[in-house]
């Protein structure tokens, strides 16, 4: 009896009272990273029947991933704009495009928080109307943005 209750003592002592440190919590959380992106959305549209200019419209989208280190992160970018609202009523309205990528960001230097970011992925577009169809390709991304910290976790960057 007494066996075994110095088993369980230690069984519970070695499992339930272990706890990480503060250090590895907080490296845990710094080495991911997400955010959103409010901007504009573009698409112009041309082949033998028709010609459309292009037409500037609201974009959201969302990214996040994994810092390889104070350089560098890698990450997933999603986003999307539409171009002509879907209609649950008429299932011919409705145009968008979508964007799917695997972004870097790097950061050339350690004292001021520049970093430049580029990707590539897959972008889709959608068409609702009769006679025309949707299609998918590649699509990419480049730009340059600056990172202005509230905290150690938080953040805001815009981008260019």
């Amino acid at each position: 009896m007494r066996q075994a209750l110095a088993i369980l003592i230690f069984i519970g002592m070695t499992t339930l009272g272990v706890m990480p440190t503060q250090a590895q919590i907080d490296q845990n959380l710094r080495a991911w990273w997400a955010g959103g992106e409010l901007g504009e959305g573009q698409l112009s549209l041309s082949s033998d029947q028709i010609h459309r200019d292009r037409t500037p419209t609201f974009a959201l989208g969302f990214f996040g991933g994994h810092r390889l280190s104070d350089q560098a992160r890698v990450g997933l970018e999603m986003n999307g704009w539409l171009l002509q609202a879907s209609n649950l009523n008429d299932p011919t309205v409705g145009e968008s495009v979508s964007n799917v990528l695997g972004v870097i960001d790097v950061f050339p230097t350690h004292k001021i928080p520049l970093f430049f970011r580029g990707g590539g992925g897959l972008a889709m577009y959608q068409n609702n109307r009769p006679g025309e169809s949707g299609g998918t390709g590649w699509s990419w991304t480049g730009g340059a943005g600056y990172e202005f910290r509230f905290s150690e976790r938080l953040g805001f960057a815009p981008i260019v």
